[in-house]
């Protein structure tokens, strides 16, 4: 986004995509990468966080947008729920098929996905997406197929949405 061009959020008085990064570090979770989203437009700030919990391996990335208006960010949810249930097949290191998914009770609308198959290490994907008026946020969360996924995914969705 060119510097003369505010963010979407200085009109709205809202915190900005960046801003949203949560902090995980008491579920032992540290940022390893955070950068703007390359998506982002003068109508749409976007911005994202990788972070890894060094004990378990775990990961999760945590995107943020904040739409001019929440009109504008029901139609992103929409374009990218649809997407992220179908994603190209690199986008998880092998051909992954996405199922539905319970998704944690947080904002105006959600969708989540599982990887119907783990890895070989045992290993599979959730990925969320909530939309909070002109807030959009997506979790994905690498980790074992069998921990408690929930717990980590809504308490970082929880915490951006804010």
């Amino acid at each position: 986004m060119p510097a003369s061009t505010p963010p979407p959020t200085a009109a709205l008085g809202q915190k900005t995509a960046e801003q949203r990064m949560p902090d995980l570090s008491d579920l032992g979770f540290e940022p390893v990468q955070s950068a703007p989203e390359p998506l982002s437009s003068p109508q749409w700030e976007g911005h994202r966080t990788l972070y890894r919990n060094g004990r378990t391996g775990e990961q999760v990335m945590v995107i943020a947008y904040v739409g001019a208006d929440p009109a504008f960010a029901e139609q992103q949810f929409a374009a990218m729920a649809e997407a992220l249930k179908n994603p190209p097949p690199a986008v998880f290191g092998a051909q992954a098929v996405m199922v539905d998914d319970v998704a944690p009770p947080l904002g105006d609308e959600r969708r989540s996905y599982r990887a119907r198959d783990p890895d070989s290490q045992g290993n599979t994907v959730w990925t969320d997406i909530y939309r909070r008026e002109a807030v959009v946020v997506i979790v994905q969360y690498l980790g074992p197929a069998t921990g408690d996924a929930m717990r980590v995914r809504t308490t970082a969705a929880d915490r951006a949405l804010q």
